[in-house]
């Protein structure tokens, strides 16, 4: 590995000082793994796919807050200061490239060959940019999710009556089957006015091939993604050849359950808040029926994965903390009553659960990344010149386990991030980064952030809220699990988890 010869300041020195632009150093000096032609594909290629998350951490440990990633002649860098984050947002433009753009060949080749347009949302550029717009409007904001907690929440009972059915009939609960029905039940109340009825095991054919084909779709592109190459011969790849298969079956059943939603609806006069996403999102009319069952679809890819994830990770977490599960326990039965049932104004009013969510996500992100971009013109980054073109991934990872801007990293310790705790961080230089809001949250930031981001919240919020109300969650000993990443960071192998029923 080729030598650093750029200056070596430890990460909480350069964090402490801050970068005032002073002194801009070149891009060719930034410190990295430096292999010839190669640059830093061989050391990532060392951890694998699966520990990604230790290769950035690592990066962060070994060489500081920005690091030389570039692949194969692709210049790239990696950033780890949130504050430097708000460059990149503010430079992006109004069409800024996200890490789907190398994708960009799986969904045209798929296009191609099965006549199923991509989600619009995938794409880039004004294509992108009128289909976020189309869609946001009745999802993104806060106001508009939490029109959607009546649903949520009743969802959730019918998730939490279904367990106790199981452990009553004396059927393993199996952890991650669990935590991927529950979402789909909660999201699908959302997006078609009711619960497909995964954990009750009332599913039409046409919801269980939705919901499975989000997750294999989303592991797939993930996959394809990091193989880029296959863009040559595509077929010759079963990753390329599965993800085609997937894409016919979730399109089919998209066309049945959005098809159906939209007639159940048809003769609706209530308010709009009433109704379910897909109905709103039609009745706008600034989509192109053809175009509109790809942009549901690519909802769904973006909606089950992801949340399941998150969920799984806190509610792991409670499991593994009894102290913690029962402190979030006396909560909801303060705010919301032993049944757990959430309204639209009690979402504010739950500091520990906020925590508890903030403290899953810096001690186990689910992915290693915040997000990433593509600039159409040079940036200063901790004081390196960064050339436009660059692809400027900004992780979360290494950051926040740094022990000098946390006390105690490797301690699962929810209460680190009450309202109290943040306050007496205020005037730490360094113990403020770890407020900072762009490293709390898994869905991103910026024009791009996930576009349903506040209802994956209130549907998270929601599920431990009720699990917590209506279970004691129970980590049988002597389980060890890895964090390995397949579409995102998961338990390996996944823990049983026991659910015992408080009533």
């Amino acid at each position: 590995m080729k030598a650093v010869t750029a200056r070596r300041t430890s990460a909480a020195l350069a964090l402490r000082a801050g970068f005032d632009g002073s002194k801009v150093l070149p891009f060719s000096e930034l410190p990295g793994p430096k292999w010839p032609v190669l640059g830093a594909m061989p050391t990532m290629m060392s951890y694998g796919f699966s520990q990604l998350g230790d290769y950035y951490r690592d990066m962060y440990k070994t060489y500081g807050v920005i690091v030389d990633g570039t692949i194969a002649g692709e210049p790239t860098v990696i950033v780890y200061d949130p504050r430097e984050f708000r460059k990149v947002f503010q430079l992006e433009g109004k069409y800024p490239h996200s890490i789907l753009q190398d994708g960009n060949w799986i969904f045209e080749r798929a296009n191609a060959k099965t006549g199923i347009p991509p989600s619009g949302i995938s794409l880039q550029g004004e294509a992108w940019h009128k289909a976020r717009q189309a869609l946001q409007k009745d999802i993104f904001n806060v106001a508009a999710a939490s029109s959607y907690c009546l649903p949520v929440t009743n969802a959730a009972e019918t998730v939490m009556t279904s367990v106790k059915a199981k452990v009553k009939a004396g059927e393993e609960v199996d952890f991650h089957r669990t935590m991927v029905n529950a979402v789909a039940d909660v999201f699908t109340a959302a997006m078609f006015g009711k619960s497909a009825g995964m954990s009750d095991g009332s599913a039409s054919e046409e919801s269980q091939a939705w919901i499975q084909g989000a997750m294999n779709i989303t592991s797939l592109i993930v996959r394809l993604l990091f193989q880029p190459y296959l863009k040559i011969w595509p077929q010759a790849s079963s990753s390329y050849r599965a993800y085609e298969s997937e894409l016919v079956k979730i399109h089919e059943a998209t066309v049945k359950l959005v098809g159906d939603c939209l007639e159940a609806y048809k003769d609706f006069e209530g308010p709009d808040e009433d109704l379910p996403y897909v109905v709103r999102a039609s009745r706008q009319n600034l989509i192109e029926p053809e175009k509109f069952l790809s942009e549901v679809r690519g909802i769904a890819l973006a909606g089950v994965d992801t949340t399941y994830h998150v969920l799984l990770w806190n509610m792991l977490k409670l499991a593994s903390f009894p102290e913690a599960q029962q402190r979030l326990r006396e909560e909801v039965h303060e705010v919301l009553g032993p049944s757990a049932h959430f309204t639209r104004d009690k979402l504010s009013q739950m500091p520990y659960l906020k925590a508890v969510m903030r403290e899953t996500h810096r001690h186990t992100p689910p992915g290693p990344l915040f997000t990433m971009r593509f600039l159409e013109q040079d940036v200063t980054l901790c004081g390196y010149n960064v050339p436009a073109g660059t692809r400027i991934i900004m992780s979360i990872e290494g950051l926040q386990n740094d022990p000098a801007i946390v006390d105690n990293p490797e301690l699962y310790q929810p209460e680190r991030f009450l309202p109290d705790a943040v306050e007496q961080r205020k005037g730490d230089p360094l113990g403020s980064l770890l407020d900072h809001k762009f490293l709390g949250t898994p869905f991103s930031f910026g024009a791009r952030m996930c576009l349903g981001a506040r209802l994956a919240d209130m549907e998270i919020m929601t599920l431990m809220a009720k699990f917590v109300a209506n279970f004691d969650l129970e980590l049988p000993p002597g389980q060890t699990w890895d964090e390995k990443m397949t579409t995102l960071k998961s338990p390996d192998p996944i823990p049983r988890v026991n659910f015992i029923p408080r009533s």
